[in-house]
This record gives C-alpha cells, sequence and structure tokens, in this order.
C-alpha cells in the first residue's frame, strides 16, 4: 500500500541499463510554506488547487506522541503528466487505490528510490548489480521532500558490487529533513530532532520495511509488517490491526474501542476504469484501469463516500479526478472542474478552474500554469 510520486520506466543504453522518471504534477499534501482553505476533512491548496482528503480511522493519547492512523487521497496524484522518452501521458501517481496515499504514512512516511543497474567483473565473470537513488522522502502529512540523488548499494549482492559510503543530504525544499542511505536502506532525521525509519519503496511499486517514529525523548510509535500489519503505540500497545490490501477489497482496520469492544473500520474500493481526455498537445491521453476508495465505513455503521469524476464524451469512464464527499453527518462537498484545456492546465496537470461547493456556499478558484511538462513557470 503506497502513495507513489513518480513512474519509472527502463531503458537499455551501452549496454546498462538505467531508468527515466519524470513527474511534473502539483505538490500533494501540505507542503511547508503553503497557503490553504481549510474545510475540515478537506484542505484545498491555493497554490495549484490540490484537494487534500484526510479521514482519521483512529486516534489515541500515548506517552507524549499520540497515534493517529488516516487515510489520505490528494487530487493531484490522479492524473499527473509523466515522462516517457521524449513524450508525456497523464498517468495515476498512486498504487494504493487511485489517488489514496498508503495508510502507513501516518506512522513514519515513506523514502521513495529508483534504481540503476550496472554491470562488474569478477575475475572474467560479468555480474550485473544494482544501484539504488534515494530522491524523495513522503513526510505523515502527505507532503513530498525532493533530495538530489543520495547513492547506495547492496553491499555483497555479488562479488564486484562496489561498497558505496553513507550518504546523507538534506532537503531542497528548507523543511530541515535529512535523508541518510546505506547498504539499499534509508532513514530520516526531522528538524526537531527526532529518529525516523520510513517505509522504503522502489518508485512505481509497493513499499517495504516496518516503520517507526522515535521523538528527541525516545518516545517510539510504529508499524509492525510482519504477517498481519499492526499499528503500536508509544506504550507499546497494539493499537490497529490492518487486514486486506488495495487490490483485494475491502481493507479493514480493527482495534479496541474505549469500553473493550472491538470495533472496525472499512474501506472500500471499487475498480474502475479511467481515461483522460483533455486533449493537451503535449500530453497523451490515456486509458487505464485501478481501484477506487468509494467508500470508508465507520463503527457506528455512518460513513464518507466518494465519487469521482466521469469522462466526458467517454460513458462509463473516469478521469480519477474527485467529484463529490458525502459525509457521516449527510453534508456533500463537489468539486466541478472547467477552463484551461478540458479543465487542465496541460503543464502539469492542475485544475484550470476549481468550483467547490459545500452546504455553506460555492467558491471558484482560478489556477494558470504556464511553460510545458517539465518546465513549469
Amino acid at each position: 500500500m503506497t502513495r507513489v510520486h513518480i513512474v519509472v520506466i527502463a531503458a537499455l543504453v551501452s549496454g546498462i541499463a538505467t531508468f527515466s522518471v519524470a513527474q511534473v504534477g502539483p505538490a500533494v499534501g501540505l507542503p511547508q510554506f503553503g497557503s490553504f482553505q481549510d474545510g475540515g476533512v478537506d484542505v484545498l491548496n491555493l497554490g495549484n488547487l490540490n484537494a487534500h482528503v484526510s479521514v482519521p480511522v483512529f486516534s489515541r493519547a500515548g506517552r507524549m506522541m499520540p497515534m493517529n492512523v488516516k487515510l489520505l487521497f490528494d487530487s493531484a496524484s490522479t492524473m499527473v503528466p509523466t515522462a516517457f522518452s521524449s513524450s508525456y501521458q497523464f498517468l495515476p501517481s498512486t498504487v494504493w487505490g487511485v489517488g489514496w496515499g498508503d495508510p502507513a504514512l501516518s506512522v513514519a512516511g515513506e523514502a521513495l528510490y529508483r534504481i540503476q543497474q550496472f554491470n562488474c567483473y569478477y575475475g572474467t565473470t560479468k555480474y550485473q548489480y544494482d544501484e539504488y537513488l534515494y530522491n524523495a522522502y513522503i513526510d505523515p502529512s502527505g507532503a513530498t521532500h525532493r533530495f538530489a540523488n543520495l547513492k547506495t548499494t547492496i553491499a555483497n549482492s555479488t562479488p564486484c558490487t562496489p561498497v558505496l559510503a553513507k550518504q546523507s543530504g538534506s532537503a531542497n525544499d528548507g523543511s530541515g529533513y535529512v535523508m541518510n542511505v546505506t547498504n539499499g536502506g534509508a532513514w530520516v532525521n526531522s528538524p526537531g530532532g527526532d529518529y525516523i525509519q520510513p517505509e522504503i519503496a522502489e518508485i512505481g511499486h509497493l513499499p517495504t520495511g516496518s516503520p517507526s517514529f522515535t521523538d528527541a525523548n525516545g518516545n517510539r510509535i510504529s508499524l509492525n509488517n510482519s504477517g498481519s500489519s499492526t499499528f503500536v503505540d508509544t506504550l507499546g500497545t497494539s493499537a490497529v490491526t490492518v487486514s486486506g490490501s488495495y487490490s483485494a477489497t475491502p481493507v479493514k482496520y480493527t482495534y479496541t474501542g474505549p469500553a473493550g469492544e472491538t470495533e472496525t473500520v472499512t474501506v472500500n474500493l471499487t475498480g474502475l476504469s479511467t481515461r483522460t481526455n483533455f486533449q493537451c498537445s503535449n500530453v497523451f491521453d490515456v486509458i487505464r484501469s485501478g481501484n477506487f476508495v468509494t467508500s470508508i465505513v465507520l463503527p457506528d455503521g455512518s460513513q464518507y463516500s466518494f465519487s469521482y469524476e466521469p469522462t466526458p464524451g467517454y460513458s462509463g469512464y473516469y478521469t480519477g479526478r474527485i467529484s463529490s464527499i458525502t459525509f457521516p453527518t449527510g453534508g456533500t462537498v463537489s468539486y466541478q472542474y472547467s477552463g484551461g484545456t478540458n479543465g487542465v492546465n496541460c503543464a502539469d496537470g492542475s485544475p484550470a478552474i476549481l468550483t467547490r461547493t459545500t452546504p455553506d456556499g460555492t467558491w471558484t478558484y482560478n489556477h494558470s500554469v504556464t511553460g510545458s511538462p517539465g518546465a513549469v513557470t
């Protein structure tokens, strides 16, 4: 289960396998220094019109650090111009549902890497080894922090794999995060002195590892991924157990309620066909299938419901962008997309005009982007 922000394509150049990675979508999550309109469950980034949705699943006070499990959705992750050689295609940048982030982000986030393959020789025998290039950390809010490529290999993966010294680097957004890599793995230090062991994920693939977050005072929360997935709070208590996956709906979060009863939050996903019809001159439209979160059912039987934008001109297809959220209380927030090229800025896939309607009124936002994919100004 993961939120992924870049797509990986393999190519062979001069006998060495390399990977081309380029995604030019708007910033997701709650980036530092952003300007937002907070609607409670949904937060609109006024800088790029990304709708960030945070649905609480579980919360418990702990020793100086609470355990909060949330499900995150970012509309900017649904259809993003993604580089394929010299051209671009609109593709979803997530693999845990379309637009939905990995719930494990709630603990420690994820470190993303891509792989380059090289040849080496041990005597006359040729081997191929992997070099891991870490270049992004997704924090628990879903915001992505970029790094210059930090390189590492796994020692002894072949008889001639070079052993690279530990590398460290600071995020290029001024957030203060520092990433460290060695022997194929990564960990992160926060500006507040926290030690973060994130899940790690090859870009475009599901994550691995058992993440943990240890604050400057030694308090620790974690996700144990051996067998079933279990969230563990600062008191060492198994707080939440997860069953199912994005490809085996439903996903269930089970925990003990305040009166000792077993309570479950159920996430239902539905397979839908996605098709873009933005007709941008420099980004190809695509047809794909994927899982969409259509409801989140709370222990009392109430639920959040989600619907998605139908593709204009193509019955039975969806663009992947969210069109409405219905809350357990019955209220609804809806989104309509217009302007630009069939509702998007072709340079980065962001909405040109977004109309957001709530029980309190209707607001319309305009957003323009100049340039081409990969060269946005």
